[in-house]
C-alpha cells in the first residue's frame, strides 16, 4: 500500500510539473503586445509655439470610453498610450480665467460623458499612469462633442482659431469623442 501512494505522489507532482511547464511555455511564445506608435506635433498660435508629444494607440474594441470601455468614466487618464504625454509651451496660456505658465507638464485627463478635465501637471517624464496630483498645475474643463465617424487613433490636435490673434484649441479625438479647450496667448 505505501508503494502505491508514493507512486500516486510521483504521478501527481509529474502532472503539476507539466501543466506548470506547459504554462510557462505557452506564456513565453505568445507575442508581446507592441507599444503604441508616438506622435508629436509642433504648432504655432499666435506667436506662443507649443510642442505635444504622445502615445497614439488604436481603437482594439468598439468602446474606449466609459463604463463598459478601456478608459472608465471619472478616472484619471494618461490621455494617450505609454509614456505620460508631455505639453510645452513656450509663452503662458489663458483657460478662460486660468492661466498655464510657460512651461513643460504632463498632460492627464479625466473622461466624463458630457465634459472632460484636462489636467496639466509639472511633473515630467514618467510612466504614464503615475499621476501625482500634489502637482497640478491647472485643470480645465472642456465639453465633449461627438464625432459622425469613429476616430481609429488616438489623435491630440493644436489649432490656431479663425484669426491668428484669436488663440487656439487643444483638440483630442478618438473613438466618436472630440475633446475641445480654447485658449489665447498670454501677452
Amino acid at each position: 500500500m505505501t508503494g502505491n501512494r508514493t507512486l500516486s505522489f510521483y504521478m501527481a507532482s509529474a502532472r503539476t510539473l507539466a501543466l506548470t511547464v506547459g504554462w510557462f511555455v505557452l506564456a513565453a511564445g505568445a507575442p508581446a503586445q507592441a507599444p503604441p506608435p508616438r506622435g508629436e506635433i509642433v504648432a504655432r498660435v499666435d506667436n506662443a509655439r507649443i510642442t505635444v508629444s504622445y502615445g497614439r494607440p488604436f481603437m482594439d474594441r468598439s468602446v474606449i470610453f466609459g463604463p463598459s470601455g478601456n478608459v472608465p468614466f471619472n478616472t484619471t487618464w494618461r490621455t494617450g498610450g505609454d509614456a505620460a504625454t508631455t505639453f510645452t509651451t513656450d509663452k503662458g496660456l489663458r483657460f478662460g480665467a486660468e492661466t498655464l505658465p510657460r512651461g513643460r507638464y504632463s498632460l492627464f485627463s479625466r473622461p466624463g460623458e458630457k465634459a472632460w478635465q484636462l489636467i496639466f501637471n509639472r511633473q515630467v517624464g514618467q510612466w504614464g499612469s503615475l499621476h501625482d496630483p500634489s502637482k497640478d498645475v491647472l485643470r480645465v474643463t472642456a465639453p465633449v462633442v461627438s464625432l459622425s465617424l469613429p476616430r481609429e487613433q488616438f489623435t491630440i490636435f493644436v489649432d490656431n482659431l479663425l484669426n491668428d490673434r484669436d488663440g487656439g484649441e487643444i483638440r483630442l479625438e478618438w473613438e466618436r469623442v472630440s475633446v475641445r479647450a480654447h485658449f489665447s496667448v498670454q501677452r
